[in-house]
This record gives C-alpha cells, sequence and structure tokens, in this order.
C-alpha cells in the first residue's frame, strides 16, 4: 500500500531546507486518519489494463457522501485534509484520481 507520508516533506527535510519552510504538510492526526483506509483499484470493464486509484471514507454514521473529484492536474493526496474535515463533519468521502493523473493509471 502506497503511503501518503512518503508524497509529502519530512520535518527533517524542512528543518534542513529553509527555502521550503512555508510548504504545506497536513497535520500528524490527517495523515493517521488518510492512511488508516486503504487505497484501492477501480477497473473499468471496458479498460481491463486501466486502474484508477480512489480512497473510500466510510463513515457509519454518515447518511450523506461527498464525491471529491480534483481538478486538472491535481491528485487526490492535495485533498487529504479536505477529506479529513468532510469526514468529522459526518459525511462519507470518496476521493479518486482521474485516468492518468496522481497515482492512477
Amino acid at each position: 500500500m502506497t503511503s501518503a507520508s512518503e508524497y509529502f516533506p519530512t520535518d527533517a527535510f524542512l528543518a534542513g531546507n529553509p527555502e521550503f519552510k512555508d510548504c504545506w504538510k497536513p497535520a500528524k492526526k490527517v495523515l493517521a486518519f488518510w492512511e488508516r483506509t486503504p487505497l484501492q483499484d477501480f477497473v473499468p470493464p471496458h479498460s481491463p489494463d486501466v486502474a484508477l486509484k480512489f480512497v473510500a471514507f466510510r463513515n457509519p454514521e454518515a447518511s450523506d457522501a461527498v464525491l471529491v473529484v480534483p481538478g486538472f492536474n491535481e491528485p487526490m493526496l492535495k485533498y487529504v485534509q479536505v477529506a479529513y474535515e468532510l469526514y468529522v463533519s459526518g459525511f462519507s468521502v470518496f476521493v479518486y484520481d482521474h485516468r492518468g493523473q496522481g497515482l492512477s493509471d
């Protein structure tokens, strides 16, 4: 499983590279939330050689769900904080990478 942490700068990197001091990094609790849910594949029936990567945060208390659709050239990892905020607000949250974007084929 791919860890979201490997896509964000480490504290050691940020400390040793002051030019990146303003680089955004999710809070530890947000990364822990993201990483407890496995990355999954959706393989479209008409394109069996393509796997779209997605994450499904199913909130057992939710009556509604939100599908986060990243913009052009934006990976789903850009929405770690958004997914967390929606989940703790009571929604189930689904986030995916478009074909050829982020972690998708």
